[in-house]
């Protein structure tokens, strides 16, 4: 007898989506944090574009992630 595949959302995508306060709060300062090291890299930027030297792809995405990096509570990239 075929088999039949039933398509359906996963109940633990659901479940995983609910957010206590705590988690809430967690992400709310992690933004934050973020935020100030955006805010840095946009003042570099603006003055590294003005310089001689050029800049690629590679040496912008560099100097975010390190102004991150100087963050408190850092682990990792969250896409790599």
């Amino acid at each position: 007898k075929p088999l039949s595949v039933a398509e359906k959302p996963s109940p633990v995508t659901y479940l995983k989506s609910i957010k206590n306060q705590a988690e809430i709060d967690g992400m709310k300062h992690a933004h934050l944090k973020d935020a100030v090291a955006v805010c840095q890299f946009l003042h570099w930027l603006e003055t590294a574009v003005t310089e001689a030297d050029p800049l690629t792809e590679v040496s912008v995405a560099d100097k975010l992630e390190s102004l991150r990096r100087q963050q408190d509570g850092f682990v990792s990239p969250s896409f790599d």
